[in-house]
């Protein structure tokens, strides 16, 4: 299973992470606090929300996880101590407290807070409020602990986070390069996605075809949509994690993203050879040409001529027309398999006939 899970907050709320997760993972899971949560449906359009419906499952932390988190937090204050999480790290960007579901963590993880003046309970909320970039780290580092080592760990949050890690590398003293933390790893993946499109002559994909592409492959009756989305999952990968080991600085980012962008344009190139070669090749095949002879005959005579056709097609039959189809599908087929692109290529065709 393809799984990503989002931090920091309990629900998606952003269109373009939500369209990229209909495109790249099975599904998306959120940290909430509770088995009995109601995932939340943000969107004023119907779409998105059938989407969130769709794709978007719960993860509640459990007591290993909540265990990694706490010595997280105990780690955070024995590094950067309480006046680093007390400074204005975001410079009037937050100027409120990060509101935290206390069930989230563990309650000795909260006293440890409160002791250090870090926490306080909101009485109106319900909830713990601690300052944004100790929120932030917190939310992030018991999102390291569900994620494991099987999840994509995504965050619509990006800029929050570089201003974080901005802010721990200069008080630690060391460089820091904007952009290639692990914090970046959705935007990158929606920038090469942009890439891919663009590939294609295209600036987005219609959230409503999205949808139908994911419901065909949820109902289970072909493999096909799963492995043409794996296809391209796998290649995204590959460059993003380029990305976060090879970059040291924005000109490697855009040099990565260039080769890619090349990659696809050839791959896209060789599908639609490919694809060419498996429409024209039945259409000059001694079964097709016969079929074609038998139909022309029959249109050229008048209505009676559909008898004609019937008893013609009685002696040579159907066969050559069905078995000419037949291979082309299963060409179209073994060509679409094939690619990195197709999943992409095939959200662009007008109508959704893949079979």
């Amino acid at each position: 299973m393809l799984v990503a899970l989002y931090y920091p907050y309990t629900a998606i709320r952003s269109k373009n992470l939500l369209k990229t997760a209909l495109l790249l993972w099975d599904s998306v899971e959120c940290i909430v606090p509770r088995s009995n949560w109601q995932m939340e449906t943000p969107f004023k359009e119907k779409s998105y929300n059938e989407a969130t419906d769709l794709i978007v499952r719960p993860h509640v932390p459990n007591q290993q996880q909540r265990n990694h988190a706490n010595t997280e937090v105990r780690n955070f204050l024995r590094e950067q101590g309480s006046h680093f999480f007390l400074q204005n790290v975001f410079r009037n960007r937050y100027n409120r407290d990060f509101l935290i579901y206390p069930e989230k963590f563990l309650r000795s993880t909260w006293h440890l807070l409160e002791n250090h003046g870090l926490a306080r309970w909101d009485h109106v909320s319900r909830d713990y409020g601690v300052p944004p970039a100790l929120g932030l780290l917190m939310m992030s580092s018991l999102a390291d602990a569900c994620a494991g080592t099987q999840r994509q760990k995504v965050t619509d949050r990006v800029l929050a986070y570089s201003l974080l890690e901005r802010a721990k590398a200069t008080l630690v003293g060391a460089p820091y390069v904007e952009g290639l933390d692990a914090s970046q790893v959705a935007p990158e993946l929606n920038r090469l996605v942009t890439l891919s499109l663009r590939v294609l002559d295209a600036r987005s994909i219609p959230i409503k075809k999205l949808l139908a592409f994911r419901r065909r492959e949820a109902k289970g009756k072909s493999t096909d949509y799963r492995r043409w989305r794996l296809n391209y999952v796998e290649n995204l990968k590959k460059y993003v994690d380029r990305m976060l080991k090879e970059a040291k600085t924005k000109a490697d980012v855009k040099e990565i993203e260039r080769q890619f962008k090349e990659d696809m344009r050839e791959d896209l190139y060789n599908l639609k050879r490919e694809l060419n070669i498996a429409s024209v090749e039945p259409l000059f095949s001694k079964e097709m040409l016969l079929t074609a002879l038998v139909l022309g005959g029959a249109l050229l005579e008048p209505i009676s001529g559909l008898t004609k056709l019937a008893a013609t097609l009685k002696v040579i039959g159907i066969i050559p027309l069905i078995k000419t189809r037949s291979k082309h599908k299963r060409e179209r087929r073994k060509a679409l398999l094939q690619h990195k692109i197709s999943w992409l290529y095939l959200t662009q065709e007008r109508r959704i006939s893949l079979r």
